[in-house]
């Protein structure tokens, strides 16, 4: 019989048990190589520019952590990204949607079983996935989007161009429309005209949402 192909895979999350329960996935899947696993958001993206091959990255992101999403949105512009695989600690839905926006199709929540986490990074066919707990609570809030309710959790999403990504991560590091315009090289208008393009493609009313959005 043929052994099947082991995929190379990186691991990041600033939470010990996270890294723990990793480490028995890796025990347990002969087919899974772990070549990181690193508390420093920072580590990963050094491998991969040292020409490192890693087929899945595996990212925990935790609440009001932007370090995690710049770190995402630099692999995903890479010329050869690799399958960027996300944790969430809930179910919060601007959080959910900036994930979307990104380009990230594999979204996973904290309470998924260890099995079902080795199964995904197993299956290199799978096209995307949102934990079944993750698209529930969507679907169930009054306001719900519209690709919750009538269509799959990936469909018909309009991705942040590069800079509307960066100006929108600035924003949530608690930087002002001035501020980001300083550090951008760019005028406060057109700090402003992306975020309101960010916005309008992740339906949302404001940045505010993020820091007043129930977290489920």
């Amino acid at each position: 019989m043929c052994k099947p192909v082991m995929r190379k895979v990186a691991i990041f999350s600033q939470c010990n048990f996270i890294l723990q329960g990793m480490s028995c996935i890796a025990r347990e899947r002969e087919s899974l190589s772990f070549l990181l696993m690193t508390h420093h958001h920072l580590t990963p993206h050094s491998a991969f520019t040292r020409h490192v091959e890693l087929d899945d990255l595996f990212v925990h992101v935790q609440s009001g952590r932007v370090g995690e999403l710049r770190l995402i949105q630099k692999l995903i512009m890479l010329s050869s990204p690799p399958r960027v695989i996300v944790m969430v600690d809930n179910a919060h839905v601007p959080t959910l949607k900036l994930l979307r926006a990104m380009g990230v199709i594999f979204i996973i929540s904290l309470r998924d079983a260890l099995s079902n986490i080795g199964n995904i990074l197993q299956d290199s066919s799978r096209v995307n996935y949102m934990s079944v707990e993750l698209h529930a609570v969507i679907k169930a809030i009054p306001s719900a989007p519209a690709w919750a309710t009538e269509r799959g959790a990936f469909d018909e999403v309009q991705y942040l161009t590069p800079m509307e990504t960066e100006i929108t991560l600035d924003l949530l590091q608690g930087l002002s429309p001035r501020q980001v315009a300083i550090k951008r090289f760019i005028s406060v208008k057109t700090v402003s005209t992306h975020k309101l393009n960010a916005l309008k493609k992740m339906e949302l009313g404001g940045i505010n949402e993020f820091f007043i959005t129930h977290r489920r």
